[in-house]
């Protein structure tokens, strides 16, 4: 079995994580952190890891310090609904009447016959009663898939405020791009939040040696059989077709670990150039990236990390890569192509 599901220690996440865990740690009850980036850059594990820190080792019995909650579009024809969510809170804190309930009759019905403003009461004293101080809120951007209006996002954004100032606990937002927009029209939220940017790598030499460093990393935990010795002289080509995010590029290695495994094969140029997102795939996750950085640095309401950290503000859209070499990584400007003639020289 191959498991790339593993911690990579990289300068980004470092950053990111200190600058939060000192947001957080400062913070007063109802304020608000957020945590944004492009996807696949390991925003929900850096949720993980500051729970870790948060919670510590000397929690009170029937106390917790933090709660984690998914922002899931679960509803009907794929649709994001604030009761199911508040229900889902309601379970993060393992609230008596909500918890541990196993039975889908017994489930249905008590969802059915409890209204959504009792169940925000009963979170708000259970968070009190539980003594959460943290509230993590993950993937928010599905908060657009809720019904009832072009509004309702910022409403639901502006509700959970609210509802964390009453429950008393710092309320920390995570998630992709797209919510950029949602938190920009939230009026409870304008100038009433910290922002922290967790971003890719770009493509300047001292972000592609940082890179090459991740590679290296990854390469340690792929089966020695599958290893090329050259695998990280290939970093233009895989930050070219990752766009720098580590989570597109953990899913491409691998593909090419499994694929070279099965054919008995070191991972190549060949394998790479099979086992990489699609074009279509690349397009959209570049499209994504390039509004999402075009709202964030035109923001002036974001961590002093974020603005350190910015470079330039939109992507090379595919197909765009770098062609086949024997040059030394980072010693030359890389030679690009158009993706539907990658055969040509």
């Amino acid at each position: 079995m191959i498991n790339l599901d593993v911690k990579i220690r990289h300068r980004n996440w470092e950053e990111a994580l200190n600058m939060l865990f000192a947001l957080l740690i400062s913070a007063s009850p109802g304020e608000v952190v957020c945590i944004t980036g492009p996807a696949r850059t390991g925003k929900t594990r850096m949720i993980e890891e500051l729970q870790r820190l948060l919670n510590g080792p000397d929690a009170l019995e029937g106390s917790m310090a933090t709660a984690y909650v998914l922002v899931d579009n679960d509803g009907h024809n794929g649709r994001f609904t604030t009761k199911s969510f508040i229900w889902d809170a309601l379970v993060a804190i393992r609230h008596p009447d909500f918890y541990g309930l196993l039975d889908t009759e017994n489930i249905a019905r008590k969802f059915d016959r409890t209204s959504e403003a009792a169940m925000k009461k009963a979170f708000i004293i259970g968070a009190k009663r539980r003594k959460v101080k943290y509230l993590f809120f993950d993937e928010v951007q599905h908060v657009n898939y809720v019904a009832r209006g072009a509004d309702a996002p910022h409403m639901v954004l502006d509700s959970w405020k609210n509802m964390a100032k009453q429950a008393g606990v710092v309320l920390v937002l995570a998630g992709a791009y797209p919510m950029l927009d949602t938190l920009r029209n939230s009026p409870h939220l304008i100038g009433r939040q910290y922002k922290v940017h967790l971003p890719r790598y770009y493509d300047t030499d001292e972000e592609l040696n940082e890179f090459a460093s991740i590679v290296s990393q990854y390469i340690t935990h792929l089966p020695s059989e599958v290893i090329d010795e050259n695998l990280v002289n290939h970093t233009r080509y895989l930050h070219a077709y990752s766009y720098g995010c580590i989570g597109v590029l953990r899913r491409w290695l691998l593909h090419a670990a499994v694929h070279a495994k099965l054919h008995r094969l070191p991972i190549n140029r060949d394998i790479l150039e099979l086992t990489r997102a699609t074009d279509d795939d690349l397009v959209s996750i570049g499209n994504e990236i390039a509004a999402g950085e075009e709202i964030l640095f035109r923001d002036t309401d974001f961590s002093a990390a974020s603005r350190l950290n910015k470079k330039e503000s939109s992507p090379d859209i595919p197909g765009k890569a770098v062609k086949k070499s024997n040059i030394r990584p980072f010693k030359a400007a890389p030679r690009r192509y158009k993706s539907d003639d990658r055969n040509s020289d």
